[in-house]
């Protein structure tokens, strides 16, 4: 069978160790393949042109080791020249690189996964059968995660916390063949649950349907709360939300962006992670951002899912389902003078 999907990777500032080992693992465990179809978005500081050369040099070994894949592979698009201020901030961030891979896509879907991701076998498989079950209806499959325990203390419905030494933590450490064996267990032996929930990625969505919604909006650049935006917007066009326990990835947490942290050296204390001081401004200003567009917090449903307030009239927000770019770049413009 033809593919009929695309995996996009968004990395921002990443840690090509992780990236290798995501994409890495597609190659081995996705059951589409037949073309292996990527979009690898890479925003990357220009001036860092020693990084720029190594991801290079990993791409065009990839490419010429593997002739069933199709890709694109960019190194930082915002510093192309037929590209306007608005096209740059559009493209900017963890959701603007989505925003960039989702364009390239030429298959009927996308898969979303992150940098710092592993898949298990035929995870792609596993979600796209789900996306046939709704396939009437515009829907955001997630995979169940496996997780270590440097962020989150303790399980949540779609997310697995594990002990560090469990699976491992870093790209070095981690033990790919337990997980794989782990993960297949798993949906053995809790199969077919879906929770109503979106997980962020890896997510699978028809490609017209993500274009229809509009993408991520940029004012939260470079990460964070992009995800509670997309999902308040599209609970209020009618999509529906899936997360599968049938589909499993290994999330290691925060390294899809190195302005969390620079090397894995720095993020083990004690056995925690420890985040940059810009990575939590980076959140708050996420966080005001989303309270300056819609002026309330999002609720949670039974399963810890971000949704729209029910004590608020959708119809009085139908209008901010698509995005209003120009008030977007406002914002921007607006707050980075302060």
């Amino acid at each position: 069978m033809i593919s009929p999907m695309t995996f996009c990777i968004s990395v921002f500032n990443g840690n090509l160790n992780y990236l290798q080992k995501a994409v890495d693992s597609i190659v081995k465990y996705a059951y589409y393949k037949n073309p292996l179809n990527f979009v690898i978005y890479n925003e990357y500081n220009e001036k860092d042109l020693e990084s720029l050369k190594k991801y290079e040099a990993w791409y065009n070994g990839l490419l010429s080791s593997n002739p069933n894949i199709s890709s694109i592979y960019c190194r930082d698009f915002t510093g192309e020249e037929d590209l306007n201020k608005k096209n740059k901030l559009y493209y900017s961030g963890i959701g603007g690189g989505m925003n960039f891979c989702a364009e390239k896509v030429k298959t009927d879907y996308i898969m979303f996964v992150h940098a710092d991701m592993v898949v298990s076998k035929n995870f792609d498989l596993k979600a796209w059968e789900i996306a046939q079950k709704y396939k009437d209806i515009p829907t955001w499959i997630s995979s169940q995660r496996f997780q270590p325990n440097l962020f989150l203390e303790e399980s949540r419905p779609g997310t697995l916390v594990f002990p560090y030494e469990e699976f491992g933590y870093t790209h070095e450490n981690f033990n790919e063949n337990y997980f794989i064996e782990y993960a297949e267990e798993f949906s053995k032996m809790n199969p077919d649950i879906e929770y109503t929930k979106g997980e962020g990625v890896s997510g699978l969505i028809k490609k017209e349907h993500w274009d229809a919604i509009g993408g991520n909006d940029p004012i939260y650049a470079p990460g964070y709360w992009e995800d509670k935006d997309l999902w308040m917007r599209m609970q209020l066009a009618g999509y529906k939300f899936v997360l599968t326990t049938n589909s499993v990835v290994f999330h290691f947490g925060s390294r899809s962006a190195n302005s969390n942290f620079p090397d894995d050296s720095q993020i083990i204390i004690g056995q925690k992670a420890i985040r940059s001081e810009r990575s939590k401004q980076n959140e708050i200003k996420a966080a005001q951002a989303f309270q300056w567009k819609w002026k309330f917090w999002p609720e949670q449903n039974e399963h810890g899912f971000d949704i729209f307030p029910r004590h608020l009239n959708k119809d009085d927000y139908k209008d901010r389902i698509q995005l209003d770019l120009d008030k977007s770049y406002q914002y921007i413009k607006l707050r980075d003078k302060l």
